[in-house]
C-alpha cells in the first residue's frame, strides 16, 4: 500500500539519471525486508481467516485468551493461530504505514500545500481504486456462481449492500476493508503528525503519541470512533522513522536480536493474554510492532536481513496488499464449496483437518488472484499516482 518513489518536484542534476537518483532514494530510504514482514504479515491475515472459521467444540476460538480457553483442543486451535495473529498483523500495517510514509513526506521538497495535496492525491489512487474494483468483483464473482452453480451455497449481496462497502460506511461484501477505511481516515493525521515533527521533531511526536493514547482509553473523544483506537500506531512508526532519520540511536547486534524476539513474542502473544478486543492487547501490539521496525532499521545487519531479502518473500511483499483484499473473495467461494465435499458435520468433528484444507485452497487461490490484482490495477495506479 505504499509508494517508495520519488515525488515530482524533487531535484534532478544534469547529466544525471533520475532512474538512479530513484534507485538511490530506495536505498537510503527503504529497507528491503519491511516489504517482506508486510508480505508476512499479509500471509498471517490469510490464514487466520482460514483458521477461526470452524468452531473447537462448538466455539470460535479466536478471541479466547490463555485464561477462559474450555478444552485441551480448543486451547490447540488457540495456541495454532498465535504466529497467524490477524490483529497483530493489521497492528504492524498501521505501524508501518507511518513509517513508510514519513520517509515518503520527507523526500518531498515541494511547497507544504502542494506537498499535502499531493500526498492525499497519492494515498487515495494507491488504495482505494485496488479496493473498489475487489468489491465490485468480489459481489460479481458471488452473483454469478449464484446464477450458474446454485448446488454452491453463497448468498448474493444487495446492491445497498456494495455501495455501502464502496462507500466505507460498513463493510459488507469484504469485511476486510475496514483497515482500509482506516488507512484512508489517517491521511490527515498523517500528515500533521508530518507538520509537528518538521517543526518539534522527536519531541512533537512523542506528545502526539501520548495524547493518541489517551483517546485510546478514552471512549467520548469525538473522532476515536474512525480511528481513535489506532492513530497512536501510524504516529509511533513516524517515530522511528524520525529517530533512523535522525541517526539518534544505533543498536548492536546482540541488541537487535534480543530486540526482534521480544518484539515478535509481545506482538502475536497479546490478544491471546490480554483479550481480542483489549485496548491493552492494541497498546502492545502497537509498541511492539514499533521494536520490531525498530530493531530492523537501526541495528546492524545479520542472518534475518538474508532471510527477508529471499525472493518469495520480496515477491509476497510486492502483493501483499491485494493478497490482504482477495483473501475474503477466496473464502467465499472455497469454503461454500468445502461443504459441499466436506459436511458440516464432518468440518465440525474435525475443525483441525477442515481448517486446514481451507488454509492451503483459499491461500494458493489468493497469492494467484494477488498477483493479478497487482499487475491490472495496483500497478498502473501507482504509476499514476507518480504524477502527483
Amino acid at each position: 500500500m505504499h509508494d517508495f518513489s520519488l515525488p515530482p518536484g524533487s531535484i534532478v542534476l544534469a547529466g544525471v539519471d533520475p532512474a538512479k537518483i530513484v534507485a538511490s532514494a530506495r536505498e537510503r530510504d527503504f529497507v528491503v525486508g519491511l516489504e517482506s514482514i508486510r508480505g508476512l504479515a499479509a500471509l498471517s491475515v490469510a490464514l487466520f481467516h482460514s483458521f477461526h472459521l470452524l468452531p473447537v467444540d462448538g466455539i470460535r476460538v479466536y478471541d479466547r485468551t490463555l485464561w477462559n480457553v474450555p478444552s485441551t483442543d480448543s486451547l490447540l486451535m488457540r495456541l495454532i493461530m498465535i504466529p497467524f495473529n490477524g490483529g497483530a498483523a493489521v497492528s504492524l500495517f498501521f505501524v508501518l504505514s507511518g513509517f513508510v510514509l514519513a520517509l515518503s513526506l520527507r523526500r518531498d521538497d515541494r511547497t507544504l500545500e502542494l506537498k499535502a495535496w499531493a500526498f492525499v492525491l497519492r494515498r487515495f489512487f494507491r488504495i482505494y481504486p485496488t479496493l473498489a474494483i475487489n468489491i465490485v468483483l468480489f459481489a460479481g464473482i458471488i452473483a454469478i456462481i449464484a446464477s450458474y452453480a446454485p448446488i454452491i451455497p453463497v448468498s448474493i449481496f444487495l446492491p445497498s449492500q456494495v455501495v455501502t462497502n464502496l462507500l466505507l460506511k460498513d463493510f459488507p461484501v469484504n469485511g476486510a476493508t475496514w483497515s482500509l477505511m482506516i488507512e484512508l481516515v489517517a491521511i490527515p493525521f498523517l500528515f500533521f503528525g508530518y507538520c509537528i515533527s518538521r517543526r518539534w521533531g522527536v519531541s512533537g511526536l512523542v506528545v502526539l503519541i501520548l495524547l493518541s493514547i489517551v483517546t485510546l482509553f478514552s471512549p467520548r473523544l469525538a473522532f476515536r470512533t474512525l480511528i481513535g483506537d489506532f492513530v497512536f500506531m501510524f504516529f509511533i512508526g513516524m517515530l522511528v522513522a524520525e529517530i533512523w532519520m535522525q541517526k539518534l540511536i544505533s543498536l548492536n547486534k546482540g541488541t537487535a536480536r534480543i530486540g526482534i524476539i521480544a518484539a515478535v513474542a509481545v506482538m502475536l502473544s497479546a490478544r491471546f493474554f490480554l483479550g481480542y478486543g483489549s485496548k491493552w492487547s492494541l497498546l502492545f501490539e502497537g509498541f511492539a510492532s514499533a521494536a520490531l521496525i525498530a530493531t530492523l532499521v537501526l541495528g546492524p545487519r545479520f542472518a534475518l536481513h538474508d532471510v527477508l531479502e529471499m525472493k518469495p518473500l520480496r515477491f509476497l511483499g510486492r502483493i501483499s496488499y491485494s493478497v490482504y483484499l482477495y483473501h475474503p473473495l477466496a473464502l467465499g467461494v472455497f469454503v461454500p464449496i468445502l461443504t459441499i465435499m466436506a459436511s458440516p458435520s464432518w468440518l465440525q468433528a474435525h475443525p483441525f483437518l477442515g481448517s486446514a484444507a481451507i488454509a492451503i485452497t483459499t491461500v494458493g487461490a489468493t497469492i494467484l488472484l494477488g498477483y493479478g490484482s497487482f499487475v491490472l490495477t495496483e500497478k498502473p495506479m501507482i504509476r499514476f499516482s507518480r504524477r502527483f
